[in-house]
């Protein structure tokens, strides 16, 4: 896949999919390039490349056997007459799933994928194509797929791979019975006009789930092995029979695209677990005094649950859960990169609100000495203003990076490394001098969210002007990865 800081660029992504990088602009008729731009570039891509899905699997997955921190979690499946199955979902669904069976290869399996990903037929997994970042009726048929799919599978023979990167939450949805998809969803929007944390609005989002927080698995795997114990009279107990089979059955590996790769959050526990309860759901409803805005089956479904009137959510994991990568994979590659070529290098991460973080950044450059960079990862949040406007975190961090910092002159780059940032389609921007901007303009493009039309403004999109360009907008296309924002401050003189 070619990815290229051009308006006119089209991505085309492969099947499998290659390692993605960023192009020179110079090959975009945007002029010759500086060092500082390429260098920006160059340490972008390493990040890129370190959250290649192959790049990650290549690591744990040597000689049929499946290894993480040096630990043997599964080894030679077929040996031990195991048919090796995959399910996978999530922005790099597709791209885990080709990579794990280029290594070990599985008989079937069913991968679930956001729009804009071009692939080719294949026969061995069932493709199927569901919407993020609001769920529709596809993620429910998706879930639905899912379920039967597991269902089918045998316990004792087969080895169940769960391949799970961020977006899953969205691609693969099923509200409890007796609540509509459209209520799931109004309750969510709801819940995002508060000023409630992500820790609470996600508590309340798995109360009104049948399958996240580890639901599925109990509700397919689990019963299934239940059945099975049923119909061997000569098995051993129950509860013997299960610690021995589920991990022997199956094994979830997740790529993080959450904070402290908290397990329970990363596309809502769906293979894991969940440590809230109905009744805390109900509480942080009352505590945002959203009670009467909620979906009145919402309401009821959450109450029967904290009444004990329906099944808790799982408070331990059924199946083994293991994180395989995470942005720290993507910040350590940047700085080795970095370091090759020079720089006096610095890392942290910025999780949190964007203002917040970009002052704590801005302060930092402070600090900087010559030949030197900061590289950054993590996810802010950020507040839209106005309406109408185009932007994203990232390209909003670029900015407001920006106006903050006027001495010492750097050079910035803030990109999602799954290819999208906000509501448009570039993955973020780049800034090769700070000491062009203008503070109170930047301040105008930043009060209506509209910071690619800032970009655009000064040159940064398709346009031609002879090596002027010093703000360049990143379009990559979807990268079929997720782990999260990286960014690179860069100071060369």
């Amino acid at each position: 896949m070619n990815l290229k800081t051009n308006d006119e660029s089209r991505s085309t992504l492969h099947y499998p999919p290659t390692v993605a990088s960023i192009k020179s602009t110079s090959s975009n008729k945007l002029g010759k390039t500086t060092k500082k731009e390429r260098d920006i570039i160059n340490i972008l891509n390493a990040g890129i490349a370190a959250a290649a899905p192959k790049t990650i699997l290549d690591k744990i997955l040597k000689n049929q056997t499946i290894k993480i921190n040096h630990k043997r979690i599964v080894s030679h499946p077929k040996r031990h007459n195991k048919t090796v199955r995959i399910i996978s979902f999530g922005k790099a669904g597709l791209s885990m799933a080709m990579a794990f069976d280029k290594k070990i290869k599985a008989k079937d399996g069913i991968v679930v994928i956001p729009r804009g990903i071009r692939y080719a037929k294949n026969s061995k997994f069932k493709i199927m194509v569901s919407d993020h970042p609001t769920p529709t009726q596809k993620s429910v048929l998706a879930a639905k797929a899912i379920i039967s799919y597991i269902q089918k599978c045998d316990v004792c023979n087969d080895l169940i791979i769960f391949l799970v990167s961020g977006g899953a939450s969205s691609l693969v949805a099923l509200p409890p019975d007796g609540v509509t998809l459209d209520e799931k969803i109004k309750t969510n929007e709801v819940l995002l006009q508060t000023n409630a944390s992500i820790a609470e609005i996600n508590c309340v989002r798995k109360h009104v789930s049948s399958i996240k927080g580890g639901q599925i698995i109990h509700k397919t795997l689990l019963q299934k092995i239940a059945s099975t114990v049923a119909a061997d009279a000569t098995s051993h107990s129950y509860a013997t029979f299960k610690t021995n089979t589920t991990s022997t059955t199956a094994i979830s590996l997740l790529m993080s695209d959450v904070k402290a790769n908290d397990m329970t959050v990363i596309a809502s526990g769906i293979t894991y677990c969940d440590k809230t309860t109905f009744v805390q759901a109900l509480k942080i409803i009352k505590k945002y005094k959203i009670y009467e805005q909620i979906p009145k089956n919402v309401i009821r479904h959450i109450r029967l649950g904290a009444q004990g009137k329906i099944p808790e959510t799982p408070k331990k994991p059924i199946i083994p859960n293991y994180v395989i990568a995470s942005n720290k994979n993507c910040i350590i590659a940047m700085q080795k990169r970095a370091r090759m070529l020079k720089y006096n290098t610095r890392i942290t991460t910025t999780f949190g609100k964007i203002e917040k973080q970009s002052k704590i950044l801005a302060k930092m450059v402070q600090q900087m000495p010559n030949k030197s960079c900061i590289i950054f990862g993590g996810e802010t949040t950020t507040k839209i203003r106005g309406s109408g406007g185009l932007g994203g975190r990232n390209q909003e961090m670029v900015l407001r990076l920006a106006s903050q910092i006027k001495r010492p002159i750097v050079s910035i780059g803030c990109i999602g490394t799954d290819g999208i940032d906000g509501n448009t389609k570039f993955a973020g921007a780049i800034l090769t001098d700070t000491s062009k901007t203008s503070k109170t303009e930047i301040a105008k493009y930043l009060q209506s969210s509209n910071s690619c039309n800032y970009f655009k403004k000064i040159g940064g999109d398709n346009i031609q002007n002879g090596g002027g360009c010093y703000g360049i907008l990143v379009k990559t296309g979807p990268t079929q990865t997720n782990l999260l924002d990286i960014g690179v401050i860069l100071r060369y003189d």
